[in-house]
């Protein structure tokens, strides 16, 4: 069955309520994380990895949770027991009945990927500063994907990008400190 939004109102509201889907509902986190706040996190990244980037790309990165609106926040492991691709596809058609689908290249959506697991691991080092130390179990897990399969699978900006980061995290306690007030 597919799901259709007809009329502006309608797609706004779902927009709207996707982006306050919570995301990482399974684990104890200091504060909010939802599905808004981490595309604005993409953006961010984005903007400074790839300043040039196709309006597609903007778009899809705002919209590729929305689908959690109906769907909810799936963890990870879950796609152990689950079909991905069922997954995908009931996403895909969500995107498309409420007019959020964006047609990406290959390398942009190689981008959108990139992006979503650097922004959720900025986002783990963000917890652990706060104190959240089972956010360290989550982190190391990406950091072990990242090991192991990121080569290939991101953008070389956006890898660079990562690979410096976690660098500086493991040398350095005080590598991932908010900015000072004042600058730096």
């Amino acid at each position: 069955m597919d799901y259709v939004l007809k009329g502006d109102v309608a797609r706004v509201k779902f927009a709207r309520e996707g982006a306050a889907v919570r995301r990482v509902h399974a684990q104890k986190i200091i504060g909010e994380y939802d599905v808004g706040q981490h595309s604005f996190g993409m953006l961010c990244l984005l903007r400074v990895l790839y300043p040039d980037a196709p309006v597609a790309l903007l778009w899809a990165i705002i919209a590729h949770d929305l689908p959690e609106r109906l769907l909810g926040d799936t963890p990870r492991p879950a796609f152990i027991v689950l079909d991905k691709r069922a997954y995908s596809d009931a996403s895909d058609k969500i995107l498309k009945g409420t007019g959020f689908w964006e047609t990406l290249s290959r390398q942009d959506q190689r981008w959108l990927s990139s992006l979503d697991i650097c922004e959720f691991y900025l986002w783990t080092l963000d917890q652990e500063n706060l104190g959240n130390r089972i956010m360290t179990k989550m982190r190391r897990r990406v950091e072990l994907w990242f090991s192991k399969e990121a080569h290939e699978a991101m953008t070389g900006r956006a890898y660079n990008f990562m690979k410096e980061i976690i660098n500086g995290a493991s040398s350095n306690p005080d590598y991932w400190d908010p900015i000072n007030e004042l600058g730096e």
